[in-house]
């Protein structure tokens, strides 16, 4: 769900236009991996990042790679 992951990033829903969410999406790619990148990129980076992450909170996976 797009909202799902756009609340751990702690998106602003002032505006719900498609142009503001792409350029938070970019901003926040931006913070988080320091590369300024496509909106649909930016997109792709925070969805992936939040579900690696959430999976390994919730124990769905590990990280340990012996």
């Amino acid at each position: 769900n797009v909202s799902t992951w756009r609340k751990h990033w702690k998106f602003s829903y002032k505006d719900r236009s498609k142009k503001a969410m792409k350029a938070q999406s970019k901003e926040k790619a931006l913070e988080y991996c320091g590369k300024t990148v496509k909106d649909d990129e930016a997109d792709a980076i925070l969805i992936g990042s939040y579900y690696v992450n959430q999976g390994y909170l919730d124990e769905l996976e590990t990280h340990d790679y012996y």
